[in-house]
């Protein structure tokens, strides 16, 4: 169980499901480039909800999670899961420490050496609880890495004018190295010619 922890905004989202769509991408060219026969993405949140996450998990299997008495199982869906031979279950967004098998019903260690989990966690407290290993952590951007970020979503290059180009460095610095604060800001200012809309959105960003 991999836990994969950094403040809110960092991209620990993003970086999760391009591993889940990489996954499912090399599934589909070759088997063997693989080691899992399905992937499954699902957002816990801050005030989980755990029927939900269960229903998102099982319909990815083709799995109804109520039995013939119509009553939902943590244990029915934690034996269905191990008839998958190897599995990647991805849970976004996790703020407090969660019992995946009391709670959910996912098999991992030694119940189920074919299914793998990545957590996304906002606290590295949160990974060590869960006993996560490896514990990941993914820091913000640095310099060098915010700017060319900032550039590629606002459309700017080495031609445009430094009348857009110093304020929008001011920009980026103000972000503090978040992708979520640098991608809605570039976003927002892209195709933007006149230098004085820059100048009000750097003040902006300092408010």
């Amino acid at each position: 169980m991999i836990g994969l922890w950094g403040m809110g905004g960092v991209g620990k989202t993003t970086l999760a499901c391009e591993v889940g769509s990489l996954a499912e991408k090399l599934n589909l060219v070759d088997k063997k480039l693989n080691s899992f026969d399905k992937v499954v993405i699902t957002t816990v949140s801050q005030k989980p909800n755990f029927e939900r996450i269960q229903d998102q998990i099982a319909q990815y299997l083709g799995f109804d999670m109520k039995n013939y008495q119509g009553k939902r199982s943590e244990q029915e869906l934690w034996l269905r899961l191990k008839k998958e031979q190897s599995i990647l279950i991805i849970l976004d967004d996790i703020w407090e420490p969660i019992n995946l098998k009391k709670k959910i019903g996912i098999p991992i260690g030694d119940d189920h050496k074919g299914c793998k989990v990545l957590l996304t966690i906002r606290r590295k407290q949160v990974c060590e609880i869960m006993e996560c290993r490896p514990v990941i952590q993914l820091s913000c951007l640095d310099d060098d890495e915010a700017w060319i970020l900032f550039e590629k979503k606002a459309g700017l290059d080495d031609f445009s004018d430094d009348s857009i180009k110093t304020p929008a460095k001011k920009i980026v610095k103000k972000c503090g190295g978040l992708p979520i604060a640098i991608v809605s800001l570039a976003s927002a200012l892209k195709g933007k010619t006149n230098c004085h809309e820059w100048q009000v959105a750097y003040r902006d960003s300092r408010s």
